[in-house]
């Protein structure tokens, strides 16, 4: 079985091209004026979302360094320490100069992260930073209760908040290669809709469910297919077995766009003993 979580160094690698999307966000200007505005862009804005990605654009106020790092204060938000299985990973360029200066995160409480760029940061120069696997706050929050502080002073994001309520994946439709009740070694194949707020940024999951009675082998072999860009095909780095191998959870290489048609196909499951309907088996992710 391929590894449940992807290695740290394969995030921060990745986790860079990531502020690529933080370009395009329209800055909006923080309450009081006269700072300069803190542009922020959610991979989606589900209240209660795991694994989500957060991009940061701003105007250092100040030199940033070792005495100077910058903190990201979120309230009603999850940071998970390094030190913990979905650790909360962050990336930090100087867009004026081009410079990766990602040095990795501090999160000194679930609720706050420093972040020490590798190299100095002049005063005046924009700087994109993002962070993967937030937990979103609920529903309704805003996101001015979102801080940033940085070169002395204290930023926040304009106008938005968190929306409420998840969208279920849609078109969810069940296939195996063979329907003998009993039957080993089975190919399943899972196709269905992620929701129109349902992105999976990388490093997101999503969990299958067999049908009643079924089981997902131990030694089983997991493609994904992004049928709306026929990419991602290899976009999946593990899949972990649970409740007896009732329940897979796959982890995604790669992110999926909302609203994507995507295909899951396992292969080394066995078949429920007795013929059961093929709606038992289930779809749900990370946003979804």
């Amino acid at each position: 079985m391929l590894p449940s979580r992807l290695r740290p160094a394969t995030l921060l690698a990745a986790v860079a091209a990531l502020v690529v999307a933080v370009l395009s966000v329209a800055a909006a200007p923080a309450a009081g004026g006269g700072q300069t505005p803190l542009a922020f862009s959610p991979s989606t804005a589900l209240g209660g979302a795991v694994r989500a990605t957060w991009g940061f654009r701003f105007t250092a106020d100040g030199p940033l360094d070792a005495s100077h790092p910058v903190v990201i204060s979120a309230p009603n938000a999850a940071f998970t320490k390094s030190s913990q299985p979905d650790a909360t990973i962050t990336s930090m360029v100087d867009l004026t100069t081009g410079q990766d200066v990602t040095n990795g995160a501090n999160v000194t409480t679930a609720n706050s992260a420093t972040v020490v760029p590798s190299h100095p940061v002049a005063a005046g120069d924009v700087v994109a930073l993002s962070m993967i696997r937030v937990i979103n706050p609920s529903g309704g929050t805003a996101f001015s209760t979102i801080s940033v502080s940085e070169g002395g002073a204290t930023l926040h994001p304009g106008p938005g908040q968190f929306t409420a309520g998840a969208q279920p994946v849609s078109q969810v439709a069940f296939s195996p290669s063979t329907t003998a009740a009993g039957a080993t070694d089975v190919a399943w194949g899972y196709r269905f809709r992620l929701s129109s707020a349902g992105r999976l940024p990388l490093g997101s999951k999503i969990t299958l469910t067999a049908p009643t009675g079924g089981k997902f082998g131990a030694a089983n072999q997991v493609t994904l297919i992004d049928l709306s860009t026929y990419s991602n095909l290899h976009g999946v780095s593990g899949a972990t077995i649970s409740s007896d191998g009732g329940t897979a959870t796959v982890s995604l290489g790669a992110s999926l766009a909302a609203g994507d048609l995507i295909q899951i196909e396992f292969t080394g499951t066995t078949n429920p003993a007795t013929p059961v309907a093929f709606s038992t088996a289930g779809v749900s992710t990370d946003a979804d």
